[in-house]
């Protein structure tokens, strides 16, 4: 159904409101998500209170989450990438002003490339990593691991899935329900293609599963949330070298 994911990801990053009007109506979750994500940002840099202090974005989509940590802290500098195109193209318009005065740093590039000299303060990851199959996930969580400074913050946010069937139905059905509720049947092409992709060619793990993967990769597991009826969890994990 969707055998080529960077179309699928270029055809919603084509337009900024597309991208966020549809993460609503399909993430329940999604904007609790971004203020979890922003607010654990401001509050890593308040307490190391550094006069610069370093961010990396994986998967930056349309950059609006990059936008909410940088508009609210001046003495953050932050890099985005991503490896859809439009993604970028609209995380560059959106973050010019940023880019303009040195903060913003944006690059089309795939974490499994990644090879940054600089070292990093937090890095963030939102509804990303469930695109890879389980090994470049493993890669991936090395490649941020290795960007982290010591004591460096990782926060992975997700969409999870349950060993139970009776909660993996009831999770569907809540996401389902939720998005024809806000408008999902308009395009009952989308609607179709998105939750055939989730359902079956996403490689989405069990929290336990995703705690797993950050302790050996040697990350110090600090806190979680999970939400078990929309199938969402946000893990913060630091480095510890």
């Amino acid at each position: 159904m969707v055998k080529d994911k960077q179309a699928y990801y270029g055809w919603l990053g084509a337009e900024e409101d597309r991208y966020l009007r549809l993460a609503r109506i399909y993430v329940p979750p999604y904007d609790i998500l971004v203020e979890s994500i922003v607010s654990t940002v401001k509050e890593e840099v308040e307490k190391l209170n550094k006069p610069s202090f370093y961010v990396l974005d994986v998967g930056c989509g349309v950059g609006n989450i990059a936008y909410e940590i940088l508009k609210s802290l001046p003495n953050v500098y932050l890099t985005a990438i991503d490896v859809e195109n439009n993604m970028i193209k609209v995380s560059k318009q959106r973050l010019a002003q940023y880019a303009k005065e040195g903060k913003a740093f944006i690059k089309q590039l795939n974490i499994l490339e990644l090879s940054e000299k600089e070292k990093y303060d937090v890095a963030y990851t939102n509804l990303v990593l469930h695109n890879l199959p389980f090994n470049d996930k493993k890669n991936a969580l090395k490649k941020i691991y290795e960007a982290l400074r010591n004591q460096g913050l990782f926060i992975w946010g997700d969409t999870i899935i349950f060993s139970n069937e009776d909660d993996l139905k009831a999770m569907w059905h809540q996401r389902i329900t939720h998005a024809i509720d806000n408008g999902a049947l308009e395009d009952p092409y989308f609607f179709i293609k998105n939750f055939y992709k989730e359902m079956y060619e996403d490689h989405s793990l069990k929290p336990l599963e995703m705690c797993r993967l950050l302790k050996e990769t040697n990350f110090s597991l600090e806190s979680g949330i999970i939400d078990a009826r929309y199938g969402f969890a946000l893990f913060f994990a630091r480095k510890q070298d």
